[in-house]
């Protein structure tokens, strides 16, 4: 088997990368990019905020769980699922029986630098400052983590300046052995 016959979901917090790791993981094996929550905007045609704010979060976990559940029945994709993705409804274990998942697992030092600047573009982190912030990702963190280690492949990010692409595709042709 090769990648190219598989589908990869990338999983983990907001702010770990995954679309930016994805979208460069993607090109290097050779993979249809899909970003879930840019995904969900262009069928919904709604933005991300906009979902919860008319839906509330239940009501975007729906939306989220359909557009999972509907991408493009094909092979040779790798999609960078929301931060929330694996953790509602049946999505991690639908994720791990369809292809490999990748946690990018993020230090809590990264993601509050990546993510304080970032704190009114993201629904769940409206409003926060930086102590708040880091409160609120050791809780979610906290809750999330159990169904983020259902990943088949774990990757640590520390400083951000890791060659995860390298790394990544290294490790996922060892997996597969092409």
């Amino acid at each position: 088997m090769e990648l190219r016959d598989l589908n990869l979901f990338l999983i983990g917090f907001m702010g770990a990368g995954k679309s930016y790791v994805g979208k460069r993981l993607a090109q290097a094996l050779e993979l249809r990019f899909v970003d879930l929550d840019e995904w969900i905007v262009t069928q919904s045609g709604r933005s991300i905020p906009e979902l919860f704010a008319q839906r509330g979060e239940a009501g975007f976990r729906a939306v989220e769980r359909d557009a999972l559940h509907h991408l493009p029945a094909q092979k040779g994709l790798l999609v960078a699922c929301g931060g929330g993705t694996p953790c509602f409804h049946d999505n991690m274990e639908w994720i791990n029986e369809r292809g490999i998942s990748i946690f990018l697992n993020a230090s809590s030092e990264l993601l509050v630098r990546r993510l304080l600047p970032e704190t009114e573009q993201r629904p769940l982190l409206a409003g926060k400052g930086e102590e708040e912030l880091r409160t609120f990702l050791t809780t979610k963190l906290a809750e999330r983590r159990p169904h983020y280690e259902k990943a088949q492949v774990h990757y640590r990010l520390e400083t951000g300046r890791e060659d995860v692409v390298e790394e990544l595709r290294w490790e996922l042709v060892n997996i597969v052995g092409h």
